[in-house]
């Protein structure tokens, strides 16, 4: 069953939100510093004043490495088909000259 994903408090200074088996998107205040730090997909950033900008950086990092992944599974689509003889559609692909 589907589940909305939503940020939901882990403590006094830690947010995240679970994103099944992709991960998870995480965010915590520094005390020593003052500020915001975000852990997104193995991508860690700091220095952010707000909660809610650690949270919406959290989120742009994890939509761009998403979108970065798709687009290399997309290619790896295509390289294997031409590699393997068989066109996009997993058919045999047409031989040159006929």
């Amino acid at each position: 069953m589907h589940h909305a994903a939503s940020w939901y408090r882990t403590s006094a200074r830690h947010l995240t939100v679970d994103l099944g088996r992709v991960g998870a998107l995480m965010v915590w205040y520094e005390p020593s510093t003052g500020t915001w730090s975000v852990l997104v997909l193995g991508t860690q950033q700091t220095g952010f004043m707000t909660a809610a900008a650690a949270q919406a950086a959290a989120i742009r990092i994890a939509r761009a490495q998403l979108e970065e992944a798709l687009g290399k599974l997309a290619e790896l689509a295509v390289t294997d088909a031409t590699q393997s003889g068989l066109d996009r559609t997993c058919n045999p692909a047409p031989t040159p000259g006929r």
